[in-house]
């Protein structure tokens, strides 16, 4: 395929993207303006994380992706072409998660300024989280998460209780 033949289909496929995430969000979305509410509502009545929602749905595309690659036969009645742009789909809308988490932006933020690693950064809120809630990082409320992680960043009187902790 030439670069003019791929950016051409690239553009194509983008836009078809769009429509269909915005076409079917209407219906995973009924009366909310929050984008990732139908994760956060099967979250709720599964007990799971909407995160982990996130990666059953987002598995199911992969699966028929990869059994596609495998076959070479499509295996459901939505082309090959759909699976890529629903995963695709579902790509954005995990990272719209963890966005909301608030942990990339302040990870990267931090990290990417040179104040600490990225190992640095993550054992510095599991250690603020079991400090502040008795918890895990990854129990948290994602309030709890994103307090936790702009509390870290922001080096809110930390230092101290950090070389105090032995947390290395």
């Amino acid at each position: 395929m030439t670069n003019k033949d791929f950016y051409k289909m690239f553009e194509k496929l983008v836009k078809q993207e769009k429509e269909i995430m915005v076409g079917k969000g209407k219906e995973y979305t009924v009366g909310s303006d929050d984008k990732l509410q139908n994760f956060k509502d099967v979250a709720r009545n599964s007990g799971l994380d909407p995160i982990k929602v996130w990666f059953i749905y987002t598995s199911k595309h992969w699966a028929s992706i990869c059994n596609y690659v495998k076959d070479g036969v499509e295996a459901s009645n939505e082309p090959i072409d759909g699976r890529f742009m629903d995963m695709r789909n579902y790509l954005m809308l995990g990272l719209a998660l963890i966005k909301e988490k608030n942990l990339i932006s302040v990870n990267t933020n931090v990290i990417d300024d040179g104040k600490m690693s990225p190992y640095e950064f993550s054992k510095r809120c599991e250690f603020l989280a079991s400090t502040l809630y008795s918890k895990s990082y990854k129990d948290l409320t994602d309030k709890q998460a994103a307090e936790v992680s702009k509390k870290v960043a922001d080096g809110e009187d930390f230092d101290n209780k950090w070389e105090e902790s032995g947390w290395d």
